[in-house]
Formats: structure tokens, sequence, C-alpha cells
């Protein structure tokens, strides 16, 4: 399976309730900008099935108009994220690192605790706030809890974020810093639009 750019589309008006689906293809004309969300109107085009490659799309989509584009203050987040600091001590980078990876669209987060995987949802976010709802996560025991355990106790009592060019931190309620993280590079990041 190959890594790649993947657009996704919202047909409405409400940002904030938006269902985000995945666009096949591409949109001809379009030009996707990191970090903006664009309004549009496309041309859908439904090809005869037997006049497409079997792993091509068989919808065409071509720009007509861009109405309106706006700067995405969520879309910083998007992506993957390694644990660097939990309570100000600072984490070793080894194999068994615990990771987050945001997709901000579909308001979701899942990641490795060092052990388990988790995952859940965003219960709210805006540009300086972010709480989740109760996260579930594989039961595997390991050896080592070491990390696993402080980061999920941690992770409960997140209520603001702030980002500092390729620095995430995650704070409680007082504004003070539970969690440090670093953008992970290791990991093609995927540009949703």
């Amino acid at each position: 399976m190959v890594q790649m750019e993947c657009l996704e589309v919202y047909q409405g008006t409400n940002l904030k309730k938006a269902q985000w689906e995945y666009i096949d293809g591409f949109i001809e004309g379009f030009e996707f900008e990191p970090g903006y969300l664009k309004k549009v109107i496309l041309k859908k085009e439904h090809l005869d099935p037997k006049e497409i490659p079997a792993d091509a799309s068989s919808i065409r989509y071509t720009l007509i108009k861009e109405l309106k584009k706006k700067k995405d203050s969520l879309s910083p987040l998007q992506g993957d994220w390694r644990l660097t600091h939990i309570r100000e001590k600072e984490v070793s980078e080894n194999p068994k690192s615990v990771t987050i990876h945001f997709n901000i669209s579909q308001n979701n987060v899942y990641g490795n605790d060092s052990c388990n995987s988790f995952f859940g949802s965003i219960k709210q976010i805006t540009s300086n706030k972010m709480h989740f709802r109760a996260l579930a996560s594989t039961k595997r025991w390991c050896k080592d809890m070491s990390l696993a355990t402080p980061f999920l106790q941690a992770i409960e009592n997140v209520f603001f974020y702030r980002l500092d060019e390729n620095s995430l931190f995650l704070l409680d309620e007082n504004k003070s810093i539970l969690m440090q993280f670093k953008r992970d590079q290791r990991k093609k990041l995927r540009t949703f639009s």
C-alpha cells in the first residue's frame, strides 16, 4: 500500500458538524494548500465503467469556481506525534515510545501508550481547548508499564493545548503542562482538505 495525499470533502455549510468524506481521485483544476479550508463549486461526472481502468475512479471532479478560502486553525494538530516529556520528566526515545495521532476532520484520536493501542474521539476542540471522550484501549499485559500508566492518567486530565513550531503541549485545567510531544517525522504525514 503506497502512502499518498488524500482529499476530504464536505457538502454543506456548517463546518462544526461537518461529515468529511474521502474523495476518490483528484479534482481537476483544484490546488490544495495545506492549512486552508476552501469552499468550491465542483462538477461531478459519472464515467462509463467500461472505458476506465480497473484501478481508476468512476467519477471525475472538475473545479468550476473557488468561492472562499480561510485559514484552518486546527490543521497544525493533524498527524502523528511522539511523547518527549511527561509531567516535565524527559522520556527516552525507544521503539516502545508513546505515540498519538490526531484526525481533526473526523474528531478522533488514536495511538499507542507504549504497551497498548488506544483510540477514541475528541469531545471538544478549539484553538486552545481540547478534551477527549472516554478513551478505549486494548488490554494486553506488558512487563513494563512505567510509561503507559502515567500517560493514561495524564491524558484523562487534558483540557488545553499549545502548539510551538513542531512541539505540542497538552495541559490540565490549570494550564499546567501534563505532556509534551514532538511531530513524528518518521511517518509521512497525510494531508487533508
